[in-house]
């Protein structure tokens, strides 16, 4: 007998989730694009346990018949194409016909819905791709379908999941990318029985980036309206102000004709537009919407449609290069604006929530007081003589030193980064973290992944002198923060340390947590060093050489480099 045997049905369809219905999160995208390829004008999501308990989708839009309603969960059942050339000019959200039956394989599923004429709506109930019953019901026009514990028929799938905090996170942040790229559609969202968020239809992407994002998020971005068209790509949106960037790609979010993508194309339009304006390694924060010819790009290039390719994808770049260097134009003397912190709300002393900023001021001093960043503090009498006799400053940020003879310098800025880290890590291990407490507690909207992240280390961040109190939904009142940050704005630190959550991993704990964090805090200062005075300079040397590991910074760079005296012979030709 023959090796080779067809998939039942069912087996197929399970195999099918796999590239689908990577967690429950995925479940929500796919269910939520149905809707709007359904014409819905209103959209709720409700979810328990992180979705393995329950995910639940309703919408208004056209509904089904009993017919649709049987087909829709055939595989590769679909209203969207018809014959191969559809392929080459998508125009909807979905179109393979996978997902419903996928997602009914792995789960104990519901399907009911109404067209908006109809005395009756229909109910389909699945367990496991298995059909259980199919009856008339008194559905409202719309669909709701209801997907219920997921993977209960694969327990090895269900291994794979994260913590459910970590799944919810996920499925909030989905929704809002897709309420994001559709404005003129009402959403809600529901968490274990609690309303997320809320938000009506409305024409202006403004107003529903605000909602979903808060005030903070959309002042940190500046706007281009009309929208633009560049060689037949229309562009409109919003980016990041030249002080805002982020070290991961989290705010970037990318719309295609109303479809939320990523692609190189994007991202190095932006990078081209931005140098000189953002420090290298950070990325800006935008907001945009593309709308092109469905011929111009193919999305038929992943089971999940996260990628798309473009036909011209050079031309793609550089229309996004040439509106963000566009909006770039728009602001007064760009080239010599160093830094525009975004505003922030603080806290007035009645409790009342006040706009505040402040500008970072050009002086000829360090950014932090010299006497506070050691691990341990180096006072003048405990100084040990240095092995260098100081020349002068080079630049912003060098040290120039003698040493038998040779020529050191000391890149002051390393230097600080090495000091800072060293400080802060052994204040973790040690349990004695040394916090200034800010004049003006400030309030910092976060998205909700990032908000439970942050929320379940911060032990971990008060160890590190961060001082955090929950303010309601999505936000957290900062009231102290590490001495040597204290005049960093309070977002910059929960975004650094954020993103030291995102690079350790999500099973990262202990010493590599707290490792990962102290770097991250510590990068704060490359971005904030000043040129200091030569007293000064000289203070940081003495800290630098009391650390453990001195002669390089947390990333390896060197803090000392050295020439010897045979060296620099060889150098001018006097060899000895």
């Amino acid at each position: 007998m023959g090796k080779i045997r067809m998939l039942t049905d069912i087996v197929a369809s399970q195999v099918a989730a796999g590239e689908v219905v990577e967690r429950p999160a995925s479940v929500v995208k796919e269910l939520i694009e149905n809707s709007i390829d359904a014409g819905a004008r209103s959209i709720t999501v409700e979810f328990s346990r992180g979705g393995t308990a329950s995910m639940i989708i309703s919408d208004d839009g056209s509904g089904m018949d009993r017919e649709d309603a049987l087909l829709c969960l055939e595989r590769h059942a679909t209203s969207k194409i018809r014959k191969s050339e559809d392929l080459l000019a998508i125009s909807t959200m979905g179109f393979r016909g996978e997902a419903l039956p996928s997602i009914a394989s792995v789960s104990k599923f519901r399907l009911a819905t109404c067209e908006p004429d109809a005395t009756s709506g229909t109910e389909v109930n699945i367990q496991g791709g298995r059909v259980e019953s199919v009856r008339d019901c008194g559905q409202a026009p719309g669909t709701r379908i209801e997907v219920r514990s997921l993977f209960f028929n694969i327990p090895a799938r269900k291994k794979f999941l994260r913590a459910e905090a970590t799944e919810a996170a996920h499925i909030v942040s989905q929704v809002q990318i897709l309420a994001l790229a559709n404005p003129g559609i009402a959403f809600s969202c529901f968490r274990d029985e609690k309303q997320v968020f809320r938000v009506a239809a409305t024409k202006d992407a403004a107003v529903r980036l605000r909602e979903l994002f808060g005030a903070e998020f959309l002042g940190a971005l500046m706007p281009f309206a009309p929208e633009r068209n560049y060689g037949g790509i229309t562009v409109s949106g919003f980016i990041a102000k030249p002080s805002g960037g982020r070290r991961d790609r989290s705010h970037q979010y990318t719309f295609l004709n109303g479809r939320p993508i990523s692609s190189p194309a994007i991202q190095h339009g932006l990078r081209d537009a931005y140098p000189g304006a953002m420090e290298k390694g950070l990325n800006p924060p935008v907001v945009l919407y593309l709308q092109m010819d469905a011929s111009f790009f193919d999305c038929n290039v992943h089971p999940a449609k996260k990628e798309v390719r473009f036909r011209n994808t050079s031309q793609v770049q550089e229309a996004i290069g040439q509106f963000a260097m566009d909006v770039l134009a728009r602001q007064p003397d760009q080239k010599h604006i160093t830094a525009i912190p975004s505003p922030r709300i603080a806290m007035s002393e009645t409790g009342v929530a006040v706009e505040k900023t402040h500008a970072f001021e050009q002086r000829a001093k360090p950014l932090f007081s010299t006497e506070d960043i050691s691990p341990e503090p180096v006072s003048k009498s405990t100084k040990q003589e240095l092995p260098f006799t100081p020349l002068s400053l080079l630049g912003a940020q060098y040290l120039l030193l003698e040493k038998d003879g040779g020529l050191v310098i000391a890149d002051l800025r390393a230097a600080s980064e090495r000091i800072s880290y060293e400080r802060i890590l052994g204040q973790m291990q040690a349990h004695q973290p040394s916090s200034q407490k800010l004049l003006f507690p400030a309030l910092v909207e976060l998205q909700p992944k990032d908000y439970d992240w942050v929320h379940s280390k911060q032990d971990l961040l008060a160890s590190a002198g961060i001082l955090l109190e929950s303010f309601g939904t999505g936000i957290f009142k900062v009231e102290g923060l590490p001495d040597f940050l204290s005049e960093t704005e309070p977002r910059e630190v929960i975004y650094a340390a954020i993103d030291a959550f995102r690079t350790a991993g999500s099973r990262a704990h202990g010493r590599s947590l707290e490792d990962a964090l102290a770097r991250s805090m510590s990068s704060l200062i490359r971005a904030r060093f000043r040129r200091p005075a030569m007293e000064e300079a000289i203070d940081i040397l003495h800290q630098l050489l009391a650390c453990d590991l001195p002669y390089a910074c947390p990333s390896g760079k060197p803090t000392l480099v050295e020439w010897s005296r045979a060296e620099l012979d060889r150098k001018f030709g006097h060899e000895s």
